[in-house]
C-alpha cells in the first residue's frame, strides 16, 4: 500500500485553494489517484461511470443496475452498520 502525505500549512492551504478551481468530479479523481493511489484500471472505471450517486441511476446512464456502485452501497451500508456485522469491532 502506498501512502502520500502533504505536510506543512502552506501546502495544505494551496491544495484547498486550488480544489475550488476543479470540477467536483475532477477533484474526486485527483484525490483517488494522488492521495489514495488508486490503480489506473480502477480510476478509468470511475471516469466512465455515468450512473450518478443517488439510489436510482441517472436517466441517461449506460451502467446496468446490478453494476451500480452507489446502488450497492445504498443497499448494503445499513445492514453493515447494525447487528452482527459489528461483532468484529467489539473484540
Amino acid at each position: 500500500m502506498n501512502m502520500r502525505f502533504a505536510s506543512g500549512s502552506d501546502n495544505i492551504t494551496t491544495i484547498f485553494k486550488e480544489i475550488r478551481n476543479l470540477a467536483s468530479k475532477q477533484a474526486a479523481f485527483s484525490a483517488l489517484e494522488y492521495v489514495f493511489g488508486l490503480p489506473k484500471r480502477a480510476l478509468d472505471f470511475y471516469k466512465t461511470y455515468d450512473s450518478g450517486t443517488a439510489f436510482s441511476a441517472h436517466p441517461q446512464s449506460k451502467v446496468e443496475p446490478h453494476n451500480r456502485v452507489f446502488n450497492f452501497q445504498h443497499k448494503t451500508t445499513p445492514a453493515n452498520l447494525t447487528g452482527s456485522a459489528l461483532n468484529d469491532l467489539t473484540r
